[in-house]
């Protein structure tokens, strides 16, 4: 993890390499090990290091090659350098290792990649990684990010003038201006279904979308994709071991990739499958080449129902690796965090980890791997009832019910049947359908001339829901995994660890067991009321039995309930304000909230997001009270998933 930083005016007029300087000092915290800036005129490229692998100790960056007059600045790390450096060889560009060094460093290659295969280069890479490569005779900017998002990457566009950095914050502030708000994201935040992979609260600043390129010359700005999972790619055997054996190659890849360090490694440990996995392939991993093992960190929450110490005690002690827990975190970083970031507070569930990370950088944590990723490739998805009507399988359809009843495995009766009629019928008759029902998923505090200015209902109902797979389970997982929700929260949990000199790392989210996940045939990824089917009995020998037969994660409602009291969510909701009253009718938001208030592991997410955008509201737009607007009654009806720790 690193910080990256530019400003091209690409109508010539100079740039001051100070302004981007300070652009880096908004991103100190993200390159304690140095920094760089290159100017050329009418263009100056910025670089912040944080040195994790042994290739970039001692590196130092923007890389400037004045022979092709090219310059590259890059934060992530490759996971396919061997095979590049072939590659590059082949193409007479090698990769050159400095004097005092084995083998290059990752933005070498990347530089090389660039110079010898252009917008083609993305697309060979495997890893984490955001990086500018400045072409100078072909006077073109290429702006990449890896196939995930792990790295993030924004930019904005003034006329002729464009910037970009590492976060949003370092953009909408001096040299710069801060712009406007862009109601329209705000509007989904509100809504609590953020689809918009692209937006931030800023109109025209803008995040760059995962596995895309943003490509600018003198007369465009222009954004494409590189990369996509292929819908048709399908993974069959005969056996299930064969199917385990093909997983857990991948994952030992993967852990092993994000172990290449020379500093400790530490992992986020829940007491759930998919942490406990992770950790016991990199306990494995480890002492097969010598490396130190990884150090565990867990949250534990004595007394409260969302506890899973006996789980991750079960998963340290299998894996061998040292135990280190916070107990009952108390945290309030929400303010500061918005007036650092000039962006909405991490979510309450992610801040409630900041003792953990304080911890690791005490014991000198560089790398923190996770366990995200394995709900989004491998847990399935009740539309798979839809397939099973599809093919006519109604007794298989029964069973699955049924064992899906047994094993809690179903959120309600109502939920699987509208995950089995949806799927099958045409998107113009949904709409229609719900007209006549009159559903909406507008929460009903939500100002009717908002939402009509900023067309919020086409926001919401108006996206992608059907991507070439097969099956309606695939379209479904992959909709859901790739919502703009999902990269946002995938950012805080970058923003909030980035603080502490850390970078966090995501194995399941590799691209080669996205590819993989996604083509399994659903019964490897929900079979017999049991989730995740594939990672429980690859894991049979890694992970504690009372893990790998354990249900669903424990509900962490409660982070989100302590930081709603200790910020006093209903007199903040409540006060008036210039702004917020334009977006909010108040009365009919306490209305609801009160509903809840007290109510043990609440549906209390709506108003988390509700609170999170008043605080910026606050804070950045200088909301001022005005008078009280007259409520209005309404029942709620929002529907989100509420994050669990992974």
């Amino acid at each position: 993890m690193s910080a990256i930083a530019g400003v091209w005016r690409r109508g010539g007029r100079p740039v001051h390499g100070a302004d981007v300087d300070r652009m880096l000092d908004r991103l100190t915290h993200r390159g304690p090990h140095g920094r760089g800036v290159w100017k050329d005129l009418s263009i100056a490229v910025g670089h912040a290091s944080l040195q994790v692998t042994p290739e970039s100790r001692g590196e130092r960056q923007p890389l400037v090659d004045d022979s092709t007059r090219t310059v590259l600045t890059f934060d992530g790390r490759l996971d396919n350098r061997e095979e590049l450096m072939r590659a590059l060889d082949a193409a007479g560009c090698p990769a050159r290792s400095p004097a005092d060094a084995e083998s290059p460093a990752d933005a070498e290659i990347v530089l090389r990649a660039c110079q010898a295969w252009g917008l083609e280069a993305p697309r060979r890479l495997l890893g984490d990684f955001a990086f500018v490569f400045w072409d100078r005779p072909r006077r073109r900017l290429l702006g990449v990010r890896d196939a995930w998002g792990v790295r993030p990457f924004c930019y904005r566009v003034d006329g002729t003038r464009i910037a970009w950095a590492s976060q949003p914050h370092a953009l909408v502030q001096a040299p710069l201006d801060q712009p406007p708000p862009n109601e329209g994201f705000i509007a989904e935040l509100l809504c609590s279904i953020v689809n918009s992979t692209d937006e931030t609260l800023y109109s025209g600043v803008y995040r760059l979308p995962a596995a895309s390129m943003l490509i600018v010359t003198p007369d465009a700005v222009r954004v494409e994709k590189y990369w996509s999972l292929d819908p048709h790619r399908e993974v069959r055997y005969q056996d299930d071991r064969d199917y385990d054996e093909h997983f857990l190659g991948l994952l030992e890849e993967a852990v092993d990739c994000r172990l290449r360090t020379d500093a400790p490694v530490g992992i986020m440990l829940s007491g759930g499958i998919d942490s406990s996995i992770v950790a016991g392939v990199a306990a494995n991993v480890s002492t097969r080449r010598g490396r130190p093992l990884p150090k565990a960190f867990s949250l534990t929450y004595p007394g409260y129902p969302c506890n899973e110490q006996p789980f991750i005690e079960a998963a340290t002690k299998h894996a061998g690796l040292e135990s280190l827990c916070v107990a009952n975190p108390d945290v309030n970083p929400y303010e500061d965090e918005v007036r650092r970031y000039r962006d909405l507070p991490t979510h309450a569930a992610g801040a409630a980890s900041e003792p953990l990370f304080v911890l690791a950088r005490q014991q000198g944590v560089r790398v923190m791997l996770t366990g995200l990723g394995g709900d989004e490739w491998f847990s399935g998805h009740q539309s798979r009832y839809a397939d099973l009507v599809r093919r006519g399988r109604f007794i298989r359809l029964w069973r699955e019910v049924r064992d899906d009843v047994r094993s809690d495995a179903l959120s309600g009766w109502r939920r699987a049947l509208w995950n089995t009629v949806r799927p099958m019928v045409p998107d113009p008759a949904l709409a229609l359908a719900r007209r006549a029902v009159g559903h909406s998923p507008i929460p009903p505090w939500i100002r009717p001339s908002f939402a009509t200015r900023v067309g919020l209902r086409d926001r919401l109902y108006n996206v992608p829901r059907r991507f070439g797979f097969s099956t309606h389970a695939q379209n479904e997982q992959f909709r859901e995994a790739v919502a703009g929700f999902s990269l946002h929260g995938y950012e805080m949990l970058d923003r909030s660890i980035s603080q502490y000199g850390m970078e966090a790392a995501h194995p399941l989210n590799d691209r080669r067991l996205m590819e993989f996940g996604m083509a399994l045939p659903e019964e490897q990824r929900w079979r017999h009321g049991t989730r995740k089917a594939i990672m429980r009995r690859a894991g049979a020998s890694m992970v504690a039995p009372s893990v790998r037969t354990r249900g669903e994660n424990a509900n962490y409602a409660r982070p989100y309930d302590d930081a709603m009291t200790r910020l006093g969510a209903r007199e903040r909701l409540g006060a008036p304000g210039a702004v917020f009253d334009e977006w909010v009718n108040r009365d009919a938001l306490l209305a609801s909230y009160d509903r809840i208030v007290g109510t043990p592991d609440a549906y209390d997410w709506p108003y988390w997001m509700a609170l999170s955008v008043r605080l910026w509201s606050d804070e950045l737009l200088g909301d001022r009270p005005r008078a009280t607007q007259p409520a209005g009654r309404h029942t709620d009806n929002v529907r989100h998933m509420k994050g669990r720790q992974r």
